[in-house]
């Protein structure tokens, strides 16, 4: 196919930033540090090699803009010895011919109060005026430093039950102050987050926001809970786009979806690795799981797409969609049809980073991707470096 007839090769601008073509490495926790914050050889090798196949945007796994909202294996960005060492991978990426943007987050989860219950509790509701105020400054800084690592723009991650996300639900953030209570409110964090990072890049740097479109969450135990409705993302998302935001990546989060390997591709990959014992132990122990969390209940292609489409009807800022993408025919109908501006892949690109340049040369082949999920077992709190258990062209 001619790159001129396949919409996914038209470039886009963001801000004043020129972006090659449509396609986006959605952020995903490399666990590539020294488990300081401090990235690896192999965190800068990840980035050249994903730059080197096609890819027009790239955006990092999260970084932490402070050491209470880190997990294991975060890279940091909350001091300015990072800046150094994260310029070497933003010119190499550069070398490509792509775009890099990074991702900051405050990801810790919950705070534990001492009570006799034990219980414990979700940060948005522990956290003082005072605690608040130091978690925007950071942020604030943080973005600074990503200026001046040599980045292309920045993303605010609002997502997948993390801090920002947690604040923005109803039913985790119990506040009673102008942090909680009123949708507005409860949005009042993000917003001044994100004024705080535009205050300290500056007008011409883009910023964008990744935003769950629904999520359902173990708010405390099983079952799923309902936290964030469509409705009540559309309206943050709006407040953003009105607060001068460049871009936001739809994304969703759903508890159960990818949360555990499906059974039969873990057993196949133990087996070559000649573990023969254990493919077998695992058979069993996941029986259970694999009744009621199984592989067509997880993994459901495109299945974010029409809250996708009522982001890219209501908003006028570009769209990122997050939908589990995998068919290259498909992803261009997204783009033809003005369903959303740049498709995000995350799985694929850790399984092939060249499925790119194959999509842009004419290759209509669905993505590699077994979506197995194995790629999760490397995520916090395993401490792995980011890999396909299938693929091992990282190693």
């Amino acid at each position: 196919m001619n790159n001129n007839k396949n919409p996914l090769a038209l470039s886009i601008v963001i801000k004043d930033v020129h972006i090659k073509n449509r396609l986006v490495k959605s952020a995903t926790q490399e666990s590539m540090t020294d488990g300081q914050g401090d990235i690896t050889n192999a965190y800068k090798q990840y980035y050249g090699r994903l730059s080197s196949g096609g890819v027009g945007l790239i955006i990092t796994g999260h970084m932490y803009v402070h050491e209470n909202g880190k997990l294991p294996g975060m890279a940091g960005i909350e001091k300015d010895e990072r800046i150094s060492p994260l310029r070497q991978v933003t010119n190499y990426v550069h070398q490509h011919n792509s775009t890099i943007f990074a991702q900051v987050n405050y990801a810790n989860l919950k705070k534990i109060i001492e009570k006799k219950s034990g219980k414990k509790e979700w940060l948005p509701n522990t956290l003082s005026k005072e605690d608040i105020e130091e978690i925007i400054d950071c942020f604030g800084k943080a973005a600074a430093r990503v200026k001046k690592a040599g980045f292309d723009g920045i993303q605010l991650h609002a997502a997948h039950s993390y801090l920002l996300a947690q604040f923005l639900s109803k039913k985790v953030n119990q506040r009673q102050d102008k942090y909680g209570g009123s949708l507005s409110n409860r949005q009042r964090l993000c917003i001044e987050v994100y004024r705080a990072i535009r205050e300290s890049v500056g007008e011409g740097f883009p910023v964008i926001v990744k935003l769950d479109s629904y999520s359902r969450s173990f708010v405390t135990v099983p079952p799923l809970t309902k936290t964030i409705t469509l409705r009540e993302a559309l309206d943050t998302a709006k407040k953003l786009e009105k607060s001068g935001v460049d871009a936001i990546e739809v994304t969703c989060f759903l508890a159960t979806r990818g949360a555990l390997p499906y059974k039969q591709k873990h057993i196949d990959w133990l087996k070559t690795q000649g573990k023969e014992t254990r493919a077998n132990v695992v058979g069993v122990l996941l029986t259970p799981i694999d009744l009621v969390i199984n592989h067509p209940q997880w993994f459901k292609p495109h299945q974010n797409i029409a809250h996708i489409k009522a982001f890219k009807k209501h908003l006028h800022i570009p769209i990122l969609a997050g939908s589990c993408f995998r068919d290259p025919v498909y992803m261009k109908k997204v783009i033809t049809n003005n369903e959303a501006d740049m498709i995000c892949l995350a799985r694929p690109l850790i399984c092939d980073p060249d499925f790119p340049n194959a999509i842009l040369n004419g290759d209509d082949s669905r993505s590699k991707c077994h979506n197995c999920n194995l790629c999760s077992l490397c995520l916090p709190p395993n401490e792995r470096p980011l890999h396909c258990v299938y693929n091992q062209q990282y190693h």
